[in-house]
């Protein structure tokens, strides 16, 4: 039986303008560089793996990333590439506004009942744009319990 070959497309460029500045545009490039690299069996984040990331932006991020190779060298990771493109590419107020909509996630919207598996996925995806451990295990798990129950919700919001 012959095999099928399958073509995958190379991510959109992140350009650091434009629509680009959003933090979902943001996400998006990321997640989607990290499958492409990881479908070819591109490490991940040993050091140097960085360099990979390269090919993926243009313009203005393009400059940021060479001025992270140069600043970093051969220890450029992924994580240190991504940080130093957020902290140029997203504004402080992002972080800011990502843990107030964190905390008013809410079962009820406009009267209609949300889907448990959307408030999970909202309260996850806030949660991984915010710098890791700033919400434990424990605020999670309460904020997830809050968004559902009015009478939670007010006892988490006297704490």
């Amino acid at each position: 039986m012959p095999r099928l070959t399958i073509k995958i497309l190379s991510p959109k460029k992140f350009t650091g303008d434009g629509e680009d500045l959003k933090p979902e545009a943001f996400d998006r490039w990321y997640n989607s560089v990290q499958l492409h690299l990881r479908w070819h069996n591109v490490s991940q984040n040993a050091a140097g793996a960085g360099n990979n990331w390269i090919f993926d932006t243009e313009g203005r991020a393009a400059e940021a990333v060479f001025q992270a190779v140069e600043l970093f060298g051969e220890n450029l990771t992924r994580d240190l590439l991504v940080t130093y493109l957020r902290e140029r590419f997203q504004s402080s107020k992002h972080k800011d506004d990502t843990y107030q909509k964190f905390y008013t996630i809410r079962q009820s919207w406009n009267g209609q009942l949300q889907k448990i598996s959307i408030i999970a996925t909202d309260l996850l995806m806030h949660e991984s744009r915010l710098p890791e451990d700033t919400i434990s295990n424990y605020t999670f798990i309460q904020q997830f319990f809050a968004s559902m129950h009015p009478r939670l919700r007010e006892d988490v919001e006297t704490q």
